[in-house]
């Protein structure tokens, strides 16, 4: 396969999409390509995932409403300190 783009982003992702192909080979044993699971079975696996990755989400969200200079824990609910527009 060659690779065209020069964009350091993309190559960020192909080289991140390599190293988790080759973490499943290590866990499962066998190639996406071969492995023979029920589509139910993947669409479990995905929703899975997708769950894995609201949790993450929300973590983030968290995260960046918290206003660690006077200690509001959520930007949301302090709309009229200071915090609102400096954030």
């Amino acid at each position: 396969m060659e690779i065209k783009t020069t964009d350091p982003i993309v190559l960020k992702v192909i080289e991140m999409l390599d190293q988790r192909s080759a973490v499943g080979l290590e866990k499962y044993g066998v190639s996406l390509e071969d492995d023979q699971r029920s589509l139910a079975e993947w669409c479990t696996m995905a929703i899975e995932e997708a769950l894995d990755k609201a949790n993450y989400l929300m973590k983030i969200r968290e995260e960046l409403l918290a206003d660690p200079r006077h200690g509001c824990q959520n930007r949301l609910e302090c709309e009229n300190c200071d915090c609102y527009e400096a954030v």
